[in-house]
């Protein structure tokens, strides 16, 4: 049996105390981490206290976030209309697929260096576009802007709790908070680790690592601007990672000076072998910022998310575009995406056979049930033939 690192052992042991016990394990958790004294009267904000956070913003603030909402929103709809039930008939058989929201989910909010109300919009509005009836949120980054964002979103309740004891309690209820079916937002190496253990009682958007850009830039723009992309990544945290894509020996030169070892830059001329090594990568983020930028469109497999054209950083994904910036990380993007109203849907099939369809079928079904030496599967089938 591999044994457990430091986070792995300290997420366990909360896991297993606030399995046994409850909102009393989750209080002491966290005074122990976050320093708040918790109980049951202060634990939960709700729909009152939304509503008047956002009474109290800035008009422009208020604004920003509005907008930002309509947005999301908007993008989201149109998403959640690719997700329609499909029939498929052939003689006496009738398949049909169906898609129906989750009942219950939750979103992290981390909240450590910053608050953040974008964060609210981006998980639980696809969440609410996708038809869940009960959305939660959890952070101990609570400030007017993040109540804000909940009225904005149709969150039920925001509890001030954090960490890997905010994901135990969602992934199995306690006295105050409720089980939930999905966990989604993004958070540091404990709330991912718990992620990580608790997957199975209750489903997850994602595994998310250190936060990553990739830019691919031929100095057709400002070197300032592939730089200001550059910092804005690695602003995340102190893990963060960035990248550079470039034909230009002299842009690379001028990022390698400014950040170092910081950013990896590789000097690639041709454009197959570009697009070769940003899939390779497979990066969180990745900017296209060519003086032929549409050529580029739709060539890649492996992104989070691709921002196309000198007017198109990230920061504008991470809070106006529409599409979620909870996006996979650490070349998960491979096999995963990121985070849309899709994610809050699940799927399963009808099957539904007629006398036509049992006979045409029944025969080489029984047949490979037999080869598999499924005897009570061949049963099932061929004894419905003796009243055919």
């Amino acid at each position: 049996m591999r044994k457990q690192n430091n986070v792995q052992k300290t997420v366990s042991d909360i896991i297993a105390k606030v399995r046994s016990g409850g909102d009393r394990a989750l209080f002491f958790f966290e005074k122990k981490y976050g320093s708040i004294s918790l109980n049951e009267k202060n634990l939960r904000f709700v729909k009152k206290d939304f509503d008047e956070a956002l009474k109290k913003l800035p008009a422009d603030t208020r604004k920003g976030l509005e907008t930002a909402a309509k947005n999301i929103f908007f993008y989201q709809k149109k998403i959640r209309a690719l997700y329609k039930d499909v029939k498929v008939k052939r003689p006496g058989l009738t398949l049909t697929h169906r898609f129906r929201a989750l009942s219950k989910t939750a979103v992290y909010v981390p909240g450590g260096r910053y608050f953040y109300p974008s964060t609210v919009l981006m998980n639980a509005i696809p969440a609410k576009v996708a038809g869940v009836s009960e959305i939660y949120a959890a952070s101990c980054g609570v400030s007017d802007e993040v109540l804000a964002a909940c009225a904005l979103s149709g969150v039920k309740s925001l509890f001030r709790i954090s960490g890997a004891q905010a994901i135990a309690s969602f992934a199995m209820g306690t006295e105050s908070v409720p089980k939930v079916d999905f966990i989604a937002g993004p958070g540091n190496k404990y709330v991912t680790e718990a992620k990580r253990q608790l997957f199975g009682e209750t489903g997850i958007d994602l595994l998310a690592g250190p936060s990553e850009v990739l830019v691919l830039a031929d100095g057709s723009v400002p070197e300032e601007w592939v730089l200001a992309d550059l910092a804005a990544q690695l602003e995340h945290a102190p893990d963060a990672r960035a990248s550079l894509i470039t034909p230009s020996k002299k842009l690379l030169n001028f990022i390698t000076a400014v950040f170092g070892g910081k950013v990896k830059a590789f000097l690639i001329k041709d454009k197959k072998k570009q697009i070769e090594k940003a899939d390779e990568i497979a990066p969180e983020h990745l900017i296209v910022m060519m003086k032929n930028s549409a050529g580029y469109e739709g060539n890649f497999k492996n992104a989070g998310a691709v921002f196309l054209g000198k007017y198109s950083p990230v920061a504008l994904g991470d809070y106006a575009a529409g599409p979620s910036h909870t996006l996979p990380t650490g070349k998960s993007a491979v096999f995963s995406s990121g985070l849309n109203a899709g994610s809050f849907l699940r799927s399963y099939a009808e099957i539904k056979y007629e006398k036509k369809g049992f006979e045409s079928d029944s025969d080489f079904a029984a047949i490979i049930a037999g080869a598999e030496g499924m005897a009570n599967h061949k049963k099932s089938i061929e004894i419905r033939k003796v009243r055919i």
